[in-house]
């Protein structure tokens, strides 16, 4: 994976660090979220403005991870703007060995 900048104007003109932003193999773009609290409509909808920026800058796929301390179990959570799906993998270490479920990603 090639690490690119976690610099990030969103959809809103803001300035956003991301955690971790790379190119994958597969010319799709990997961005990593660490999360310590609930995933809440609020924060989801962070994460998908970061995905459609990410989309708009870079014209490839997102993919957007978070690694949660804190969700009971993980899950897919999917947004669809027009022919265009964004997916948030939502992966919890309540149950998972974390450095394991890093290597995997």
């Amino acid at each position: 994976m090639i690490p690119l900048p976690t610099e990030l104007i969103s959809t809103d003109c803001v300035n956003r660090r991301l955690d971790f932003c790379g190119l994958s193999r597969k010319y799709e773009i990997i961005n990593v979220e660490f999360q310590s609290t609930v995933l809440t409509k609020e924060v989801e909808v962070r994460f998908f403005d970061y995905a459609s920026s990410l989309f708009v800058k870079h014209k490839l796929p997102v993919k957007t991870y978070i690694i949660s301390t804190v969700e009971d179990k993980s899950r897919k959570i999917e947004k669809w703007h027009h022919n265009d799906v964004f997916t948030i993998y939502v992966i919890s270490l309540k149950d998972k060995d974390g450095l394991e479920s890093l290597n995997r990603i």
